[in-house]
């Protein structure tokens, strides 16, 4: 009974708890340097978003950031990037949906 017990229940648990871990480690997603140091530079408030403009290319050394704007929702920060995307169509400009610990959870293009 036991062995049934750790067999269904504590062995897929454990299993999972170590997958979890090794995409943590292996899979990670490293947020661009650049825009790691405006972050740093001029953090946002918590539980806040933030829209950065990019000209250059996300992954460019040389990329120009903007900050638009700091949003209580995630939602109103979404659509501020698409607004923008709208006013100003021109090639190699990108716009980067922030939270507040400075993750990219969108990029407009």
């Amino acid at each position: 009974m036991l062995l049934l017990i750790l067999y269904y229940l504590v062995l897929p648990f454990v299993l999972a708890a170590l997958v979890v871990r090794l995409i943590r480690r292996y899979g990670a997603d490293p947020v661009p340097e650049g825009v790691r140091r405006a972050v740093a530079a001029d953090p946002p408030e918590p539980k806040t978003f933030r829209v950065l403009e990019v000209e250059g290319g996300v992954e460019s050394r040389d990329a120009r950031l903007t900050k638009i704007g700091d949003f209580d929702a995630q939602d109103k920060a979404v659509d501020a990037a698409y607004r923008r995307r709208g006013e100003e169509p021109k090639p190699g400009l990108a716009w980067l949906v922030l939270n507040d610990r400075g993750d990219i959870l969108q990029e407009v293009d």
